[in-house]
């Protein structure tokens, strides 16, 4: 697995804010 895209980053943060949402964390400032 090669992260080392932007697509990656990308998806990556899509997935930490879905999580986020989900989670509803709004006391963790990223």
């Amino acid at each position: 697995m090669k992260a080392s895209g932007p697509r990656w980053q990308t998806r990556l943060n899509v997935l930490v804010r879905d999580w986020l949402k989900a989670h509803k964390l709004e006391e963790i400032e990223v």
